[in-house]
């Protein structure tokens, strides 16, 4: 199953054509300037692809997903991390409100990097921790093996929402009670985390497309599947998908996920794909 790119979609372990690293303040004043929806979740996306993508790989490779060997964790969290947050973007750009602070991304992009916790603590440790505790969080950013703190600076201020989010991605995570009573800033981050998490999840089934499509769908997301038929050569299969993804991007979609069945994009009118010969 593949994640998205930093905002465009593709293979989850070879991101392609990052934008380079912003500064905050440039970024700021190329969403105040509204770009297009592409370019603007690639911006706010690239810092998480150039500062946390690679380390995140390399120290979790060879861990599994929720203690499935369908799906790695890093596989698993980065299409969670893009997904959550693409959807959040995009949902406040399609409706005309303001768009988030660079700040804010990167306190969603944190959360859901962190969502699964207690699965790398017990994975690496050979423990047995049944929910995201805090203190698993706090003890997180003491190694930071995934290079959040150079990412999110503002994480040890932030501690408490980030905790709040990671507790709420899933409705069985038993340490909920320990932010209960809190009262969050950033509560309407908490819908996109439980999607990052839950569709990703999806992405172990047979067919994930499909099912992420029809989950996202019911939810009232402007989603759509471009299904591509497979090719029997992995580089006639790479001009096909890359074809497939100019298209959807000039047209003024967004890929979301990619997987060998097609491509899973963001648009408000389905786009119609017209073979030329």
């Amino acid at each position: 199953m593949g994640g998205s790119e930093g905002g465009g979609g593709g293979e989850m372990n070879n991101i392609e054509d990052p934008l380079e690293k912003f500064s905050e303040e440039n970024l700021e004043k190329i969403i105040s300037e509204k770009d297009d929806a592409y370019t603007t979740i690639k911006l706010y996306l690239t810092d998480y692809v150039s500062t946390v993508v690679a380390p995140l790989f390399k120290n979790s490779a060879r861990l599994d997903a929720k203690f499935q060997r369908a799906l790695s964790f890093p596989a698993h969290t980065i299409t969670a991390v893009f997904t959550g947050s693409i959807l959040y973007i995009h949902d406040r750009y399609s409706t005309g409100q303001a768009l988030p602070k660079p700040h804010e991304i990167k306190l969603l992009c944190t959360a859901l990097t962190l969502h699964d916790a207690n699965k790398y603590y017990n994975e690496t440790r050979n423990a047995d921790f049944s929910g995201n505790h805090v203190a698993l969080i706090k003890d997180y950013f003491v190694t930071d093996p995934f290079n959040l703190k150079t990412y999110f600076p503002e994480w040890e201020d932030e501690l408490e929402e980030i905790a709040f989010l990671v507790q709420h991605a899933q409705e069985s995570d038993e340490a909920q009670y320990e932010t209960r009573f809190s009262r969050p800033k950033y509560a309407r981050l908490m819908p996109y985390i439980k999607l990052g998490d839950k569709v990703s999840s999806l992405s172990k089934s047979e067919y994930p497309l499909q099912e992420i499509y029809k989950r996202l769908k019911n939810e009232g997301h402007d989603v759509h599947l471009l299904l591509l038929p497979e090719m029997p050569q992995q580089l006639l299969s790479q001009i096909v998908y890359r074809n497939a993804k100019k298209f959807l991007v000039t047209s003024g979609g967004i890929p979301l996920l990619i997987s060998p069945q097609g491509i899973l994009y963001l648009s408000k009118i389905e786009l119609i794909l017209i073979p030329q010969n």
